[in-house]
């Protein structure tokens, strides 16, 4: 990540608190002003919705928009991606 995010609401991790949409989710960043009041959801700001189908992993939902189809930066939620599989929330 640079010195300047492109998403002020979860510092580029697609991870917010649910209780508090507009700070970035505490246990994915290290700043003052983070918030792990609550559990994870997917940035509203930067983060479109994923179909319900089944087609597309847990992981893609919390993925922002300009990170997504580039295999790069893929990279970077690859271990996610496995540990959806270990769960079972994927194939």
């Amino acid at each position: 990540m640079g010195d300047v995010p492109n998403c002020l609401s979860c510092w580029d991790t697609g991870h917010v608190c649910e209780n508090h949409p507009d700070s970035p989710w505490a246990p994915m960043v290290d700043l003052l002003g983070a918030c792990g009041c609550g559990a994870a959801m997917p940035c509203e700001a930067c983060c479109s919705p994923v179909p319900e189908d089944g087609t597309a992993r847990i992981g893609d939902a919390f993925t922002p928009d300009w990170m997504r189809g580039n295999p790069e930066l893929d990279q970077r939620w690859a271990s996610q991606a496995d540990g959806d599989r270990m769960l079972g929330w994927t194939q």
